[in-house]
């Protein structure tokens, strides 16, 4: 009870606290001139970052990072709808960077119909030639339909495409599907090569790479506030026609993340105990202004982190500690995966096997082309066995380290596993 007491007290001095209502209280010009969450700003300030010719002179720099990004994300979320301009030698140019862009033109708001102007309209529209030096060079088109506070409606994403396709013969036509990730429904689009690219991606592949690479100040200032007014809590967005249109956050910053960790960390028992509260006391949240969507969304909360397990854990090799920081279930096989494949993992042949036919009721290595969501592994590294690619699950259920621990015993390995 002392403690909670001292949370409560120590709350609203506490550092954590401070600076996430410092970061919360500086506003963008977006938010200033309420823009934010206004569709068609947004698609002009992408299109003025994929210009070369603009005034922030980084060139084809984001083009480049967008493209990269497609790569990265349509593997990601093991999807091929990439595959008719994607071919292997243009994604593995991307991948080492070596082509080039060049004859580079931007359009927003392009009319693609006559017989409905309002309707048919490319929200961003890019053309360019790509040339790689193991093939001739080739036309590009780029269509990205943005959408901020609305879905796919009147099945543009198939008529944008059909247009494209009898416009351009014989061109390569990427088209991207740019909308918020946080806090929407998605819902399957007309046309089903477009690839699916959140405003988070665009944050974390696109500008977050475009400002450690910017020089000029004040080009630079314009692009953080464009961040801010993505990440921003989104509810000070709120219109009186539309309610609600701005009630949904955009994309997150590593900033953001770090602070609101930093004070989950500290005060999450009061955070917790708020939240129940809310979750439990209908009058309560009534009087806070809040929907029975926003308590069950509560409940949700309450009841995710109560069932969670939190426990942590060392791992050693030959005794030896290989982690700095205890480590979650979910992390613990990646790292001996890691292990094995410093030391060679022909060193480890019988080991990779049972971890292949699985651990107990845990999936611990997976072929990679048989993975479907690549959300469920760590799909940032990977491992070759035997001419095979796997995975790590990160998928760690009740009893799977018990599991684990119960392989390793088993099979004299080197390899042990304690609780923190």
């Amino acid at each position: 009870m002392e403690d909670i007491v001292s949370s409560i007290v120590g709350f609203p001095s506490s550092r954590e606290f401070l600076e996430l209502q410092e970061y919360y209280q500086r506003k963008s010009c977006w938010e200033i001139l309420g823009i934010a969450r206004v569709e068609v700003y947004h698609s002009a300030f992408i299109a003025w970052l994929l210009d070369p010719s603009e005034s922030h002179a980084m060139g084809v720099f984001c083009l480049r990072r967008l493209l990269a990004a497609a790569v990265l994300v349509e593997s990601k979320i093991g999807t091929s709808c990439c595959s008719d301009w994607l071919d292997e030698t243009f994604r593995q140019a991307i991948i080492v960077d070596n082509y080039t862009i060049s004859d580079v033109r931007v359009e927003t708001e392009k009319v693609v119909s006559s017989d409905k102007p309002r309707d048919s309209r490319l929200d961003i529209f890019v053309e360019c030639k790509i040339s790689i030096e193991s093939r001739g060079p080739f036309d590009l088109k780029m269509i990205i339909e943005n959408k901020v506070g609305s879905s796919e409606h009147g099945n543009q994403t198939s008529r944008y495409r059909d247009w494209a396709a009898k416009e351009f013969p014989g061109a390569k036509l990427a088209c991207f599907f740019l909308s918020p990730e946080f806090g929407r429904k998605e819902e399957a689009l007309s046309e089903a090569c477009f690839l699916r690219f959140s405003y988070q991606h665009l944050l974390e592949y696109v500008i977050t790479p475009l400002l450690v690479s910017m020089r000029d100040s004040q080009e630079r200032a314009r692009v953080e506030d464009y961040v801010r007014a993505l990440s921003i809590p989104a509810g000070v967005y709120k219109r009186e026609d539309k309610k609600d249109k701005g009630n949904f956050r955009m994309a997150i910053t590593d900033e953001e993340k770090g602070l609101l960790k930093a004070l989950w960390a500290r005060y999450e028992n009061i955070l917790l105990a708020a939240v129940g509260v809310i979750a439990e006391d209908k009058v309560f949240a009534e009087e806070l202004g809040l929907s029975e969507k926003d308590q069950e969304s509560c409940r949700k909360v309450v009841e995710r982190v109560s069932a969670r397990d939190r426990t942590k854990y060392n791992l050693k090799y030959q005794g030896c500690r290989l982690n700095e920081s205890p480590l979650p279930k979910n992390r613990v096989l990646l790292e001996i995966i890691k292990k094995m494949k410093e030391i060679g993992l022909e060193s480890f042949s019988s080991l990779i096997q049972r971890f292949i036919g699985g651990i107990g009721k845990t999936k611990g290595l997976r072929l990679e082309e048989n993975v479907k969501d690549k959300k469920r592994c760590h799909s940032e590294f990977s491992v070759t066995f035997e001419g095979k690619t796997y995975l790590v699950s990160n998928q760690w259920g009740i009893g799977g380290i018990n599991d684990l621990k119960a392989l390793l015993i088993k099979e004299k390995s080197d390899f042990d596993i304690e609780e923190v």
